[in-house]
């Protein structure tokens, strides 16, 4: 049974498509960008300019949050299954006459305006990737700042009686289908199945596989060995692990060197990456009207699952502290 709708919570839901992306679909389609052209007896696609790019990259995001969820939503469903996991084992440890503290809650998405899109297929994420790249650095970052979690209920006990402790804790534990991909939409399963194969679609694309054959002499010749989005992120993440692999937090000596390596990693990928993001987004400009159309039902329900769970976790986070 869905949860009742907080007024506070009404105000901020998503309702469909926004209204930046119903804009710059409709000038996509106007200005005729999806369309081929003739020439010499053989059919082209003009590739689409910087600016038309940028919002079709937009639009590409706006699917992406949607179906998959918002940097809000994301939080709703963290914070959901937070509370499935932690609170019967409070219950369950405290009913054995124990004392529980779970770790707080962490909002791993705090200070982001939006989830960044899937880099499996690189020619899809603006170049310089900083919504990649640069997530990573704030998720470090963010995590650093997490105290160390103290546990009172163990600490208090003699030391020989901690290892049984944590046994009970562990026995208390709930079952996986009772916190695990519980909290996300049903419907998002196959639709986000049929997103990831369009984008692929995108990078299997004659002219975006070609761009993207020069990408790695490219960075290799400002400094950056890697083929793909998923290795320059792969190098970021290392120069911000220390010599023992444990990320380094924003006090650690390295840390400015590491941010100073993630930034010109990005400069370098905004130069060895344009050329593939604009033949990508002039592809994604051809397949996503179609998408849309075909999805548009299931759409609505993922529109409605994610408000279901916004619910919820208003009621689970006025729970917290557990």
């Amino acid at each position: 049974m869905r949860a009742a709708k907080p007024a506070s919570v009404a105000r901020r839901r998503l309702s469909g498509p926004s209204s930046r992306h119903r804009r710059s679909l409709a000038a996509l389609l106007a200005s005729g960008l999806a369309l081929t052209f003739t020439t010499a007896g053989c059919t082209s696609t003009p590739t689409v300019s910087g600016t038309a790019a940028a919002a079709i990259g937009a639009d590409l995001l706006d699917l992406y949050e949607r179906i998959n969820g918002n940097v809000r939503q994301r939080g709703a469903s963290d914070v959901l299954t937070y509370v499935a996991y932690q609170e019967p084992i409070k219950k369950c440890v405290s009913a054995e006459g124990y004392a529980y503290a779970p770790p707080p809650f962490h909002e791993p998405y705090r200070g982001l305006a939006h989830v960044a899109l899937p880099s499996d297929v690189s020619a899809i994420v603006e170049p310089g990737a900083d919504s990649v790249l640069g997530q990573l650095v704030t998720s470090l970052a963010a995590a650093a700042a997490v105290p160390e979690h103290r546990n009172p209920g163990s600490e208090a006990l003699p030391e020989g009686e901690r290892p049984r402790y944590q046994a009970k804790v562990g026995s208390c534990e709930p079952p996986t289908d009772t916190y695990v991909d519980r909290f996300t939409p049903a419907t998002a399963t196959a639709v986000s199945g049929r997103f990831h194969q369009m984008v692929e679609k995108v990078g299997e694309d004659g002219k975006v596989a070609a761009a993207m054959e020069s990408y790695a002499d490219c960075m290799a010749g400002r400094g950056f060995p890697v083929h793909d989005l998923d290795e320059l992120r792969a190098s970021v993440r290392n120069r911000f692990a220390g010599a023992d692999g444990a990320p380094l937090g924003p006090r650690s000596a390295q840390w400015p060197s590491a941010v100073s390596y993630k930034e010109s990693a990005v400069a370098a990928d905004k130069t060895c990456r344009a050329g593939a993001w604009r033949a990508a987004m002039t592809r994604v400009g051809q397949l996503l009207p179609a998408f849309l159309d075909t999805n548009a039902a299931q759409l609505a329900t993922i529109d409605e699952e994610w408000r279901a769970i916004e619910d919820m976790a208003d009621e689970a986070r006025a729970k917290l502290p557990l």
